[in-house]
């Protein structure tokens, strides 16, 4: 009798042990969930598509009525405007989203990313784009020749910022108050410059992509 108490005994003990191990875990996992998801409310999804992996394939612009295509031709990474051949007075403020909001505060303005002499502030670099653009049937929302690259943007990081644009080869030759805007006739193709100002440490894992659309593409070899 007593050895059947006992066995029931370490039954009873082992059941009760297995249950309060269970509630903890399952407090654990509830508190897990909670820190994911805050770490994760303000971050930007870097979507795996194929075009992420496609060096130089075109995409699409979404928001035009017909088919205008970029193909990146080429990525340069400069740490001075003199070696991109880019004067200070052709950047644009880029209104970065940066996922730290006090990086954000800190850079507000042109003059924030680069020094007197030109070269850029140690924490960024100037990334250039070459792209080819193809106007094989496109419509602009505005006029019927006429777009624009303001959705041209990079992404990447850890916690992912956005970088737009902030030099645009073809900015003002087509509407002075609309830099970014550009003109290329049904047929013709164009090649352009579009520069951004990048933080070092989100290089790595930096792509392109189309705000406000699912399109991303590879911008490195």
């Amino acid at each position: 009798m007593e050895r059947k108490l006992m066995v029931i005994g370490m039954l009873a003990c082992s059941l009760l042990s297995a249950c309060g191990n269970q509630e903890l875990s399952s407090d654990t996992n509830v508190l897990e969930t909670e820190n994911v998801a805050d770490s994760d409310a303000n971050k930007i999804e870097i979507k795996d598509t194929p075009d992420v992996e496609q060096q130089r394939e075109p995409f699409l612009d979404p928001f035009v009525e017909g088919k205008l295509s970029y193909t990146v031709q080429s990525c340069n990474i400069y740490i001075t405007l003199a070696e991109a051949n880019v004067e200070k007075d052709m950047l644009i403020e880029p209104h970065n989203t940066y996922f730290s909001q006090e990086m954000g505060e800190e850079y507000q303005t042109v003059s924030d990313f680069i020094n007197e002499d030109g070269s850029i502030v140690d924490t960024h670099e100037f990334v250039v784009l070459e792209m080819k653009i193809e106007n094989e049937d496109a419509v602009g929302l505005i006029k019927k020749n006429e777009f624009n690259i303001s959705n041209i943007a990079l992404r990447g990081g850890e916690n992912v910022s956005q970088y737009n644009v902030a030099y645009f080869s073809e900015a003002g030759k087509t509407n002075m108050d609309q830099p970014l805007h550009y003109t290329l006739d049904q047929g013709n193709s164009l090649d352009i410059r579009i520069g951004y100002l990048v933080l070092k440490e989100d290089m790595e894992n930096i792509v392109g992509a189309v705000s406000d659309s699912d399109v991303q593409f590879s911008i490195n070899e």
